[in-house]
């Protein structure tokens, strides 16, 4: 088997995965791993006579520390911790001391598992443990295959996209025989795709890393010698070609210098401000597709001499007085904090290939000061927009104002001679106009008093609580003519089919005040632009001439009119009116609409069912409930429930259609008569019966009852008697009225006299 303490070595934080798995081993090759990460357990796979090479070399560490290395299974592995691989000095279960520098060996002797644990301090004293977990398979002659003529890479391969950019090959296993392909696939072509070379051992092939994924690559070989022929799979891991770093929107791609003012090389991705009532904030730093296991963003923090000198001398300018955690947290310290600002820097960056060098760096500024202050802010919200500016630090933590906003403004002395505004800001503002006697302000609004142009700006004050100043001006032209002319069209759309095919568009120039004459309108054909505006277009299946649009096809399509119309003396050129117009073969959907979703009606009365349509009809579904006539009109017949059919016939035009509506017939109410016949009597449990002569069924009573002097109590029954609760021994006044609920919901009570009836207990 192959020795592996023949330089077979990697970064043990390498930026890919290669895994094997059995249909066989494809390779027993081991690599020596230079022991610089202690973060994550360790899985290496070995075969019987392996040997595993360990660096023990490891920075922040305590002054003559020494490692403690401890073997779970002396019989499946050998740790010799003087790297001679002679079992001179072994580790075993209960551990051995290795020196800071110094490597140790593993070898593989007999199949099962182990853990070799190394245990070391760091410098603040602080204990750490490696766990590096062995499985030892028997010993086989399989190939000894390569990637770009180097041992296969642990951790995997970027998807580069390169196509047969990647030669995998076949060699011999420690000189026991020689190996070939006869076949290589895949099974996921999108993640790694394969191709033949043609040499004259036919040993080699062609792999693609496309995207991020897995794929198994399953071998056919042959051997000669001890070789052994068979089928032999790779899984592959593929990962993503390259981390994505960003501060913020701000995408990092190279290691930006560190900021300097001087050489004019500034860097800065990002400004935090710091103060004691907000003394911490995150950078807003992310890491998407990280390259190599437990790759992850780091930040320094350094503090420069001024606002305005900002060079680093790294690392003399590191610093404690500002904070950064794991997630990106800036913190101000006390001595961070003070009456006048401090300025500083983060360095926000990540290693991409683990080789202990930050290959993407961002700079952030950092300012702090006791007490806070904020930008002065400004906002003008006019004609429906709002425009709003602020003042901001520039890249050095300067304060930057901001002046550069300008918005057009146009006014009329006819209809257009106000326009309202407001202003929102953070401290005081102030608003003026270079010619108050062409554009004034007034309340808030611009007031045109002559034809010209003005200038109206409005500026932030400076006070102690804001930074900078925002200044955002007003560009008002004034005409004498109307501005808010526009051309307004009877329809926004219009449908053309084989029985309509044209169709006049009508249009108006609307002003106010009202035009005395209406000019020529112009109609063209357009298309509407990505970015809203239109151009003229020439459609095939309609004509245009005079307003007049005229469908000529038997195509389905669209398209746009514009109406236009010139301008005059009085008025600007008034925007253009738009109609859209559709053509088709097709029936239109029925024009039937039903605005009456049900009906309820008194045996006798009558209601009309309100419908629109081309040819309407109507049908009951039980004529002995309710009849319709042939204009909707529905009369109810006796009390149930029926259902108008309503039907539109439809024409070439329109497609039929019908829809139903619910009557709902009720008995005439009749109105009840006096109650007679009221009997009380007693029962047993201090309760008293009573009855009187039935009415209608449809009638319904009140039984109202009062014990000795009490109150009147009221109780609805629809039977002709109750059973009324009373004292034992008490006088019982008992009344009964007779009512019933009206199609309109409203009670019809029967006549004012009512039967009433005294009555006393049964003491007993």
């Amino acid at each position: 088997m192959l020795n592996m303490k023949k330089g077979l070595a990697i970064v043990l934080a390498a930026a890919t995965a290669f895994t094997f798995a059995p249909v066989a081993s494809l390779s027993s090759a081991v690599s020596a791993y230079a022991g610089t990460d202690f973060r994550q357990a360790q899985n290496v796979a070995l075969t019987v006579d392996d040997v595993f090479t360990y660096d023990v070399n490891v920075t922040n560490v305590k002054d003559g520390t020494t490692f403690t290395v401890i073997n779970s299974a002396p019989a499946v592995v050998r740790v010799d911790l003087d790297g001679t691989n002679d079992g001179s000095n072994v580790a075993n279960a209960a551990g051995k001391p290795q020196t800071n520098g110094k490597s140790f060996s593993v070898k593989a002797l007999a199949k099962g598992t182990a853990k070799v644990t190394i245990k070391y301090h760091e410098s603040n004293g602080a204990e750490l443990t490696k766990e590096i977990n062995f499985t030892v398979s028997d010993k086989k002659d399989t190939p000894n295959w390569k990637i770009d003529s180097n041992p296969i890479n642990e951790f995997g391969y970027k998807a580069d996209g390169t196509t047969d950019g990647h030669t995998l090959k076949a060699g011999d296993a420690d000189n026991n025989g020689t190996f070939t392909f006869t076949k290589l696939t895949t099974s996921n072509p999108d993640v790694v795709a394969v191709k033949a070379t043609v040499e004259s051992t036919n040993n080699e092939w062609k792999l693609t890393f496309k995207k991020a994924g897995t794929a198994k690559l399953t071998a056919s070989v042959t051997g000669t010698a001890s070789g052994k022929s068979g089928d032999y799979t790779i899984t592959v891991n593929v990962i993503p070609n390259g981390s994505t770093f960003k501060i913020g929107d701000t995408e990092i791609t190279t290691a930006d210098a560190a900021p300097n003012v001087t050489a004019g090389s500034v860097n800065i991705k990002k400004t935090i401000y710091l103060t004691a009532a907000h003394s911490s904030e995150n950078i807003g730093a992310t890491l998407v597709n990280p390259q190599v296991k437990g790759e992850k963003i780091s930040y320094t923090a350094y503090k420069a001499d001024s606002n305005t000198d900002v060079t680093l001398a790294d690392p003399a300018d590191k610093t404690s007085e500002i904070t950064v955690s794991d997630d990106g947290t800036v913190t101000a310290t006390a001595n961070a904090l003070n009456a006048t600002e401090g300025y500083y820097f983060v360095k926000a960056g990540v290693d991409d290939d683990a080789d202990g060098n930050l290959d993407k760096i961002g700079w952030v500024r950092v300012i702090t000061t006791r007490d806070a202050k904020a930008f002065s802010t400004l906002k003008v919200s006019i004609e429906g927009k709002d425009y709003e500016k602020s003042a901001s630090y520039d890249a050095v933590g300067g304060i930057k104002d901001s002046t550069d906003t300008e918005v057009a403004v146009n006014l009329s002395t006819k209809d257009k001679t106000t326009v309202p505004f407001t202003v929102t800001s953070s401290n005081n503002y102030e608003v003026k106009s270079n010619d108050t006697s062409t554009v004034d302000v007034v309340n808030g609004a611009l007031v045109a008093k002559r034809t010209g142009v003005a200038a109206i700006t409005i500026s932030t004050k400076s006070d102690v609580t804001h930074y900078g100043a925002v200044t955002i001006t007003l560009k008002a032209n004034v005409t004498n003519q109307m501005l808010n002319a526009k051309v307004v069209a009877a329809d926004s759309a219009v449908a053309l089919n084989k029985v309509t095919k044209s169709k006049k568009l009508a249009a108006s120039v609307v002003t106010t005040p009202a035009l005395a004459k209406q000019p020529t309108l112009s109609y063209r054909f357009v298309s509407k632009n990505s970015d809203g505006t239109y151009a003229a277009a020439t459609p095939v299946d309609f004509t245009l001439k005079d307003g007049v649009v005229t469908y000529t096809t038997t195509n389905e399509a669209s398209t746009i009119v514009e109406i236009s119309a010139p301008a005059t003396n009085d008025y600007t050129a008034p925007a253009p009116a738009y109609v859209t117009v559709t053509g088709t073969q097709k029936q239109q959907p029925t024009k039937l609409s039903v605005s009456t979703k049900s009906l309820n009606l008194e045996e006798g009365a009558s209601d009309a069912i309100a419908a629109t349509g081309t040819a309407l009809s109507f049908k009951s579904s039980d004529e002995k409930v309710a009849t319709v006539d042939a204009t909707g009109k529905v009369t109810g017949v006796k009390e149930g429930v029926a259902v108008i059919t309503v039907s539109d016939a439809g024409n070439d035009e329109f497609a039929a259609g019908s829809a139903d509506v619910t009557v709902y017939v009720t008995a005439k109410a009749v109105k009840p008569a006096k109650v007679t016949g009221v009997k009380v009597s007693n029962k047993k449990g201090a309760k008293v019966s009573v009855s009187w002569t039935s009415q209608d069924k449809n009638i319904n009573y009140r039984v109202y009852k009062k014990v000795g002097n009490g109150k009147w109590i009221a109780k609805n029954v629809t039977s002709n008697k109750a059973t009324l609760s009373v004292k034992k021994g008490a006088k019982v006044t008992v009344k009964v009225k007779a009512f019933v609920k009206g199609t309109d919901g409203k009670t019809v009570w029967g006549p004012k006299a009512t039967q009433a009836k005294a009555f006393k207990t049964d003491k007993k």
